[in-house]
């Protein structure tokens, strides 16, 4: 979800639903929200081998978000 203007400033949240096997929403497990550091995007002058090692890429946001809530209780899915 993002709030702010078309071009992709304002503010961004990334937010774990926990669910059951059938997909019923139990709650909400966790929740990150930042906002996008303003400049030049960097697409038009990294090549797509350097932006897929670029630390700091948003797409870090997942697994950070599942180190949080830490691991699944065994015998569980």
């Amino acid at each position: 979800m993002a709030i702010g203007d078309s071009r992709g400033s304002g503010l961004f949240v990334h937010s774990l639903l926990a669910l059951t096997p059938a997909g019923e929403v139990l709650g909400l497990a966790a929740q990150h929200s930042w906002a996008r550091a303003s400049g030049p995007p960097r697409k038009h002058t990294e090549t797509r081998a350097q932006r897929q090692v670029r630390p700091g890429k948003e797409s870090e946001v997942w697994p950070q978000l599942l180190e949080t809530v830490g691991p699944v209780p065994s015998g569980q899915r």
